[in-house]
């Protein structure tokens, strides 16, 4: 039986074997067993853009679904922080608030002469 010295030319061989064996398989289970985080944002809003956050509430036939216009502050990948409410809101519940808002005066109900509410929310 031979037995092998770290020192010599053999046994150099085979730890320059081992660790490189070790180290791509531990390079190959990382890449297959640990998805990345994703950097994709989940929404297009940046501070400064204008929202409508839709509501949570209950609410009756003729209330409109959004709130008024609100300015978002800050952004993570998948919530926004508006100066209309305190806490963060998912992105799902936001949509862009319109251009130009319509004017209430403009649209009225045929039969009760009362302005329509209308909201982009769906």
């Amino acid at each position: 039986m031979v037995s092998l010295q770290r020192g010599t030319a053999i046994g150099r061989d085979i730890d320059t074997a081992l660790s490189d064996y070790v180290h791509n398989l531990v390079e190959t289970l990382n890449n297959n067993y640990q998805p990345l985080p994703s950097t994709d944002p989940t929404h297009p809003w940046k501070p400064g853009d204008a929202v409508l956050v839709k509501s949570l509430k209950p609410r009756a036939l003729r209330e409109a679904a959004c709130s008024s216009p609100q300015t978002v502050l800050a952004v993570t990948r998948t919530s926004i922080l508006t100066d209309g409410q305190p806490q963060w809101i998912h992105a799902s519940r936001v949509k862009t608030s319109p251009t130009k808002p319509p004017k209430a005066s403009d649209q009225v109900d045929d039969d009760s002469g009362e302005p329509l509410l209308q909201c982009i929310c769906n």
